[in-house]
Parts: structure tokens; C-alpha cells; sequence
């Protein structure tokens, strides 16, 4: 199974990138890059067992006000 994750939110504008990410082997790299945007604001859409979650630091309030 492959997670792909739709990455940016930001105030202007909205940046989409698919990043896959297998739980075989997972990408130390991609992992890194996902936290990083998190860490900056992002919000991230992970695709769960039955729906999609949107996600995001929940210590930074311009995060989750994007949600």
C-alpha cells in the first residue's frame, strides 16, 4: 500500500504535490520534506482505510485555520 500525500495549502495561492511513500520502504528523504512542510504551515491530505484526512501542526494557528 501507497501513501500519497497532497501537500501545500498557502495564502495566495495553492501548491499540490503527490508524494508516495511505501511503508515497505519508506523514503527517509520524502518523510523529512513532509515534516518540514508541516513544520512551515502546510496542511497535508493523507488517504486513510476510508477517507481522506487533512492534516496539520496543530501548534500553529495559521495551519489550522487553512483547514
Amino acid at each position: 500500500m501507497n501513501l500519497q500525500s497532497l501537500l501545500c495549502l498557502t495564502f495566495a495561492q495553492v501548491i499540490v504535490m503527490f508524494i508516495s511513500i511505501s511503508p515497505d520502504s519508506p523514503d527517509d528523504r520524502q518523510i523529512r520534506r513532509i515534516v518540514e512542510m508541516l513544520k512551515a504551515g502546510s496542511v497535508v491530505i493523507i488517504p486513510t482505510d476510508t477517507i481522506y484526512a487533512m492534516i496539520c501542526d496543530i501548534y500553529n494557528h495559521k495551519a489550522i485555520d487553512k483547514i
